[in-house]
């Protein structure tokens, strides 16, 4: 069973759901990251820093190149009290489960997906498998991704956390949420 985590009402599909199992209850987030980029990649100098072509987390863009323009002050470029929510935010309450489902369907590149302050085992059908803080993958790879000790992370501290391909040039090109 699937419940809208803002109204509780049933799913039928969407990015964030409340998944109602016999073997317990979770919060899912979906994330899509793609790309159509040939020169990060590239094996000559100078290194490419910024991104060209299509890339997006899913199928949206946050550029921080547009919120330090409307506020220049870097210490609030992921504020949304400086600059509103952005379109990739993911709620949950400390200590929930929280199950991400990752996958690039299409893209150049390879990602990296990361969520700052949390880690997630290496092979969750593995008991006792390494926890690990960030994943890389190719187009047509997905992986699911429990969080461990949930929502919060292994101290169970709110706050707002960066996640998405938290590569330099990725990031500042917008391929990034908040949860």
């Amino acid at each position: 069973f699937y419940r809208n985590p803002v109204d509780g009402t049933e799913l039928k599909s969407g990015v964030l759901a409340d998944i109602l199992t016999p073997q317990g209850n979770f919060r899912e987030f979906v994330v899509l990251t793609t790309d159509e980029d040939d020169r990060i990649g590239q094996n000559e100098m100078p290194y490419p820093i910024q991104v060209s072509g299509v890339t997006s987390l899913n199928y949206s863009l946050e550029p921080l190149a547009e919120r330090l323009a409307a506020s220049p002050d870097t210490t609030k470029v992921f504020a949304s009290s400086a600059h509103g929510d952005p379109d990739n935010l993911l709620r949950a309450y400390v200590g929930d489960p929280v199950r991400f489902r990752i996958g690039k369907p299409w893209g150049t590149q390879g990602q990296v997906f990361s969520i700052e302050g949390h880690r997630w085992p290496m092979d969750p059908q593995l008991v006792g498998s390494n926890l690990i803080s960030s994943k890389s993958l190719r187009a047509g790879e997905v992986f699911d991704l429990p969080l461990f000790g949930g929502a919060g992370g292994d101290f169970g501290a709110a706050g707002d956390y960066l996640f998405g391909d938290l590569r330099h040039a990725f990031r500042d090109a917008g391929v990034w949420g908040l949860m």
